[in-house]
């Protein structure tokens, strides 16, 4: 009894000592088959005197969390040496911009989203320009710093809040608003903006040209707006407001639903 007690221990230490050697087989496979992530390198063309303009570091930490490891990660400013050179080469308008080293090439969702984005390739490096205003056009400046201009009835109690418009306008399409002034209907300079534009409703904002950047806002402005001849555009639709304003033809207060 004994003999045999001890042959199946044997067997049964046998086999575990098996499974042990395979398990660390199995795992020693996996880890050469495993290919170690492509690094990619990262650089950064900036205007670090526009404190106000995007930022470009939202795209690599978008990239980096769709798989992207970044390796080396330098930043140049856009009018120094190295940092015209790239412009050059990629044919960058504006700035801040970011630049992927060839590597790039291992993460093909990346470069697809790159394409899709009108990035510049050059030999497998991609340049990638940020288009969220304010940023810096390199032939006309800081571009996306927009002015308002609020016309409003000091008189009028029950018109909605003028201020209304600023809050549509930079949370609902992201305008960064530069410069604001507050002119009353019943001033001269009041006075000549409703002959100006034509404004026979009000309150109502009358927004710089600078808002031409913000390709959200010009999609819809047709449907609320004008665009008049010199740039400038004059918030017209107030019924999209649901709130109360005056119509200055008849006098009246009129409640929009």
């Amino acid at each position: 009894m004994s003999k045999s007690y001890s042959g199946d221990k044997y067997m049964i230490v046998l086999v575990v000592a098996l499974v042990i050697v395979a398990v660390a087989a199995v795992a020693m496979i996996t880890l050469m088959s495993q290919k170690t992530p492509t690094k990619v390198d990262v650089t950064h063309i900036v205007d670090s005197s526009c404190e106000i303009c995007s930022s470009e570091d939202v795209i690599v930490q978008v990239f980096e969390a769709s798989g992207m490891v970044v390796g080396r990660e330098t930043t140049v400013e856009y009018d120094s040496g190295e940092g015209q050179r790239l412009i050059n080469n990629f044919g960058l308008q504006t700035v801040p911009a970011v630049v992927f080293s060839q590597d790039i090439i291992d993460y093909p969702n990346i470069t697809g989203v790159l394409t899709r984005l009108n990035s510049s390739e050059i030999d497998g490096s991609y340049a990638l320009s940020v288009r969220q205003p304010p940023f810096r056009n390199l032939s006309e400046g800081i571009v996306g710093l927009v002015d308002l201009a609020y016309i409003n009835d000091s008189t009028c109690d029950q018109c909605y809040d003028v201020f209304l418009h600023r809050s549509i306008l930079s949370i609902n399409f992201g305008v960064f608003v530069d410069r604001e002034v507050i002119i009353d209907v019943n001033s001269p300079l009041g006075k000549e903006f409703l002959n100006r534009y034509n404004i026979t409703k009000i309150p109502t904002v009358i927004v710089s040209d600078d808002a031409n950047v913000y390709p959200g806002l010009m999609q819809l402005w047709d449907g609320v707006g004008t665009i008049e001849e010199d740039g400038y555009m004059v918030f017209r639709n107030l019924t999209q407001l649901n709130a109360i304003y005056k119509n200055l033809e008849t006098g009246r207060l009129v409640v929009s639903t």
